[in-house]
């Protein structure tokens, strides 16, 4: 049996025959209403509660019912008398009306004409809804028995209606909000309902509320939260209930209430005079966000959530349990956060007039507090955020905390696909753990993302109570999700954050990363940002002749996709996951085209063979996005020099690359690869300078066991290691156990200390001729670049320490040559400005 039934079971019940077997409830269920046609945000409802105990997550989880015939449990068919306010729920709808259901044992069904109905209201009413209706006794048949003042005497009016078969009723809402509960022979503490408006009588002041008497013999309480509305400290209306209940409330003073709850195992009711729930609007209101602007509670008056003061006034303060806030008035609040600016979100202004905003104790500070008053005196002005709203008390639920004051966000709508957040981990799950971003803000971590290394799952650091960096990977505002990862290769990515389809057609050919969610033999698929996800075709791989998509790549592994084309149909993209796309990284916008895309067999431009000295060559451009230098070579072959080919050095590399303009001489240049279309060349002083002398290997045939060679890293991954390459495509591979000793430790992540382009020096270790093609197997220990701080820690002793030593000694001659070059660009430069400023052109 379900325990948080909603009211559809009352109207299935109507229809079913105690004979129905699981076929016909199976029937009904799939033909009942959805909740959004039954419910609304904003409606006020009649609960039951169910069960009570702890969530999987650790707090509290209590179960409730709509359900009528569980509210009403403990009311008697006659209650039901001419003028009462009652529940009722839609078992049927009528060309003339709808059919209503009491939830009470024996009670007559129920009748309420479209007349007796607003138009919008009976538009939305479907079978199961629940809405609050007047006993109209006193109508005749179908009629909706005007004000129930035309029955002949105040006997007739309160005539019992309990032997009849159908019971008229009216929905009006002034009838409704205003229809009184009063005192009868049937009245008792089970009759009572939550939404009964009762003539009370304050019989004591309380240190936290009142006692209050109604109908002769019940007592009961209205806490401090649901006392009338006060003033603010400038003597206007003050959106929230009064701070001070001695000076607005007297013993003996008389007040019309609602019933907030009862308990009639405890004895206990609650009574409330806020106006939003007293007021003749509050019942049966059911606000739609057409109706209210977009914000379904917008009725209340209360500041959104996210809403910052800096002057926040204390009310009242109680001990060991929380403050009472005074919100200001629109102006006060403070202006958007960084982060909403960003996103364009238009500044909110809080309602005119103050209201109330109550702090938790485990609000109030970023550490523990014994005594609440020390810190916060009344009438003292503090910093304070909204953090949500309790919605039934009227009043905004707010934090002191300076970490919350301070948060870029607070919904799940201020969260963006790739932004950096911290969070802390609340629960781990067999789904995934469970991280609070904020107050009211929950992500997932699922499993798959809890390791950069494909197959882990756990991780000793996400265990309950962590705090730990996360990046958002997709927010979903309408399902209330949002995914986050913690693998290091995307949390420290500076790649491009591509998570729709317009970013990924905006921004067409970038490179983002993303995580392989399946390998098939036709390719690998891969999930980016948001809702994104792509295939990778096996020829858009970088594979090696012979080799398999399932042997380079893992599900769960991180890559580095360049996007070829994004019109594959909704969330789809076409994906290269070469190292470095067509060319080694060149991402090109140039007239000619973007470069293994497709588009028709050009001719052959006669690119220079890998390997070959291009003396100088004509810039042509260099690619703002990208940092790439377009060339000339002579003879007007078209080439291109990454951004991370431009030097060995990458801090000289970007000066260069900022030096560089239209028309100026660049080189000595080595062809690495040619292309139909265009020359890959490098003017790293390292390849350069083997080239010349013809130590720079472009086949395994030019390979020497036991020899280092200069090359440059062609992508890296956590699993697999440092994948090098030499001229063409000649590549092998460093495993993490021949890495560096700062690249290999247990936490390091190749990735991290390996940039694509790098200059390193490799050992060669192994060379596998028995497979097609022959593996190479590298070292880069001792070797010198990318040999770091533990170069010394290879093989080899004295001898490593030498090779190290001149290769550091070539890098820094190279550091130096590159800095000779800018400045002979800059004198060139000068020197044509002799002239004018145009002698660049």
């Amino acid at each position: 049996k379900k325990t948080a039934d909603s009211s559809e079971s009352e109207s299935e019940s109507e229809s079913e025959s105690d004979e129905s077997d699981s076929d016909d409830d199976d029937e009904a269920l799939t033909n009942a209403e959805p909740l959004a046609a039954l419910f609304k945000v904003g409606q006020i409802l009649r609960t039951v509660v169910v069960r009570s105990g702890k969530g999987k997550s650790g707090g509290k989880r209590i179960d409730l019912s709509t359900r009528l015939s569980r509210v009403c449990d403990g009311v008697a068919k006659d209650a039901l008398v001419d003028g009462a306010a009652v529940p009722a729920c839609v078992t049927g709808v009528e060309a003339h009306g709808f059919v209503l259901n009491f939830g009470i044992d024996d009670a007559p069904i129920g009748f309420l004409p479209r007349k007796s109905v607003r138009a919008e209201m009976a538009s939305s009413l479907a079978r199961g809804a629940i809405l609050d209706v007047v006993i109209n006794a006193s109508a005749g048949p179908g009629g909706d028995g005007g004000n129930g003042e035309d029955g002949g005497g105040k006997e007739k009016k309160r005539a019992l209606v309990t032997n009849s078969r159908v019971v008229q009723c009216t929905a009006d809402a002034k009838r409704v909000s205003s229809a009184v509960t009063r005192e009868s022979d049937y009245t008792s503490m089970q009759s009572l309902l939550p939404g009964m408006l009762v003539n009370a009588r304050v019989r004591a002041i309380l240190s936290d509320g009142l006692s209050v008497n109604f109908m002769t013999y019940f007592t009961a309480t209205i806490d401090a939260f649901h006392l009338g509305d006060g003033k603010g400290t400038d003597g206007k209306h003050l959106n929230g209930p009064t701070p001070d209940v001695s000076k607005t409330h007297k013993v003996g003073d008389r007040c019309r209430a609602r019933v907030l709850f009862v308990d009639a195992d405890a004895k206990r009711i609650g009574l409330t005079l806020r106006p939003h729930l007293v007021s003749p609007q509050a019942v049966s209101v059911q606000p739609s966000s057409t109706e209210t602007g977009g914000d379904p509670l917008s009725h209340l008056n209360l500041p959104k959530p996210g809403t910052s003061y800096d002057a926040a006034i204390v009310r009242r303060v109680d001990a060991n349990v929380g403050v009472l806030l005074e919100l200001p008035p629109s102006g006060a609040a403070a202006a958007p956060t960084d982060d909403e600016s960003r996103m364009g979100k238009q500044s909110y202004s809080p309602p005119k007039g103050a209201c109330l905003g109550y702090v938790h104790i485990s609000d109030a500070t970023d550490d523990h507090i014994e005594r609440l008053e020390k810190k916060f005196k009344v009438g003292a002005t503090v910093r304070a955020r909204v953090i949500g709203r309790r919605v039934v008390d009227g009043v905004a639920t707010a934090s002191c905390k300076k970490t919350v004051v301070e948060q870029p966000f607070l919904s799940l709508d201020e969260l963006t696909p790739g932004m950096k957040v911290k969070g802390e981990v609340v629960a781990v799950e067999p789904y995934g753990a469970v991280i609070k971003l904020a107050p009211g803000v929950k992500a997932l971590l699922p499993p798959h993302h809890v390791s950069d290394i494909p197959g882990r799952t756990t991780n000793a650091k996400v265990c309950p109570g962590a705090r730990l960096n996360f990046r958002v990977l997709s927010v979903d505002v309408a399902r209330s999700r949002a995914t986050v990862t913690r693998k290091k290769t995307i949390l420290n990515s500076d790649l491009d954050v591509i998570a729709t389809m317009e970013d990924a057609t905006r921004a067409g050919g970038a490179t983002t990363h993303g995580v392989v969610t399946g390998v098939e033999p036709y390719g690998v698929f891969v999930s980016l940002y948001g809702a994104l996800r792509g295939l990778a075709g096996a020829q858009d791989l970088g594979l090696a002749p012979g080799q398999t998509p399932t042997e380079a790549f893992q599900v769960g592994q991180c890559v580095r996709a360049r996007v070829i084309r994004a019109d594959n149909g909704p969330g789809k993209l076409k994906l290269s996951l070469a190292p470095g796309g067509s060319g080694d990284g060149v991402v090109l916008h140039d007239d000619e085209g973007g470069g293994g895309g497709g588009g028709g067999r050009l001719d052959d431009v006669g690119a220079p063979p890998p390997g070959t000295i291009i003396e100088s060559a004509v810039v042509k451009r260099v690619d703002a996005d990208t940092g790439n230098v377009l060339v000339t070579l002579p003879g007007g072959v078209p080439g291109v020099i990454t951004a991370a080919h431009v030097s060995d050095h990458p801090v000289t590399g970007a000066a260069l690359v900022a030096t560089y303009a239209p028309d100026d001489a660049i080189g000595p240049l080595v062809a690495l690869e040619a292309k139909p279309r265009r020359s890959i060349l490098s003017r790293k002083t390292s390849l350069v300078t083997a080239a010349r002398s013809d130590a720079l290997p472009a086949s395994v045939a030019d390979v020497v066991v036991g020899a280092s060679y200069p090359g440059y890293v062609a992508s890296a991954t956590q699993n697999a290691g440092v994948f090098v390459r030499f001229l063409g495509r000649l590549t092998g591979l460093a495993p993490p156990s021949q890495l560096v000793p700062g690249a290999r430790g247990g936490d390091a992540d190749p990735e991290e200390c390996f940039a694509p382009g790098q200059s390193v020096r490799a050992r060669v270790t192994a060379v596998d001729a028995t497979v097609d093609p022959p593996r190479l197997s590298l070292s880069l220990i001792g070797t010198g670049f990318g040999g770091g701080k533990g170069g010394k820690g290879g093989k080899g002793g004295k001898d490593a320490a030498m090779i190290e030593t001149t290769a550091e000694a070539a890098l820094v001659t190279s550091l130096f040559a590159d800095v000779d070059a800018a400045d002979a660009i800059a004198d060139a430069r000068a020197a044509a400005g002799d002239g004018g400023d145009d002698g660049g052109d």
